[in-house]
């Protein structure tokens, strides 16, 4: 059995995996949600692969579909330990930057060197990240849209460290599966808060958003967008 410091615990079997992935989705701020990811660091990936989550390994395949230049300037949002530079590097990408709000997961992805900055921040609720404008040439993510979390106020952060005609793209639990938990997943309110930016002139869909097995029974959407 794995033993989180904080007391969260996950086995070999998928129902406690699952248990334990969903233990991290709760409607607080995102700081206690980064104490709990710190807290976890030695158990993630396991849990992780025992709950057969998918969303790292959708978010990639998706993105190497789009024939980006392997040379392209990368940054992977929400990065964690690595799961999406782990896949991404033996493609040819390696020009990878990450951010996150936990410096324990930060650390752990830098043991394995997988990216070429760790950069440590919250993104959204204000936050303003250490980038300049106009940074990125593509933007990766995974599960990171999701209640204590990052939402959709992180929107024009994120439109503005990318350069014009860069892609952003990311996988997700299909919004309305977080309907009970939080206002800001109900009545397509994730999905009205991304057309705004596209009808803001900020982006647009590079492809449809796409419906995918994602998590545990659950579906998924991968969003693709261009930024403008």
């Amino acid at each position: 059995m794995m033993t989180s410091e904080h007391g969260i615990e996950a086995d070999s079997s998928i129902n406690d995996a699952v248990e334990f992935i969903n233990s991290f989705v709760r409607e607080e701020d995102a700081k206690k949600t980064v104490e709990a990811y710190s807290q976890s660091v030695d158990v993630y990936e396991k849990g992780m692969g025992n709950a057969n989550h998918k969303g790292a390994l959708l978010t990639i395949e998706s993105f190497l579909k789009l024939g980006v230049d392997v040379n392209t300037r990368i940054v992977d949002i929400g990065a964690g330990t690595g799961a999406l530079a782990k896949l991404l590097r033996p493609a040819g990408y390696c020009n990878i930057d990450a951010i996150d709000g936990s410096e324990r997961m930060l650390e752990r992805a830098k043991e394995q060197n997988l990216y070429q900055n760790y950069i440590l921040s919250i993104v959204g609720q204000g936050h303003i990240l250490p980038i300049e404008n106009d940074t990125y040439d593509a933007m990766i993510m995974s599960a990171v849209f999701c209640p204590g979390h990052m939402g959709t106020d992180a929107f024009p952060e994120l439109i503005r460290i990318m350069k014009p005609g860069g892609i952003i793209i990311w996988a997700m639990r299909a919004p309305h599966l977080y309907a009970d938990m939080s206002e800001k997943y109900r009545d397509g309110r994730f999905e009205a808060d991304v057309e705004e930016m596209v009808q803001k002139g900020k982006w647009k869909h590079y492809n449809p958003p796409r419906t995918i097995p994602y998590f545990h029974g659950h579906e998924g959407v991968v969003f693709t967008m261009e930024v403008l």
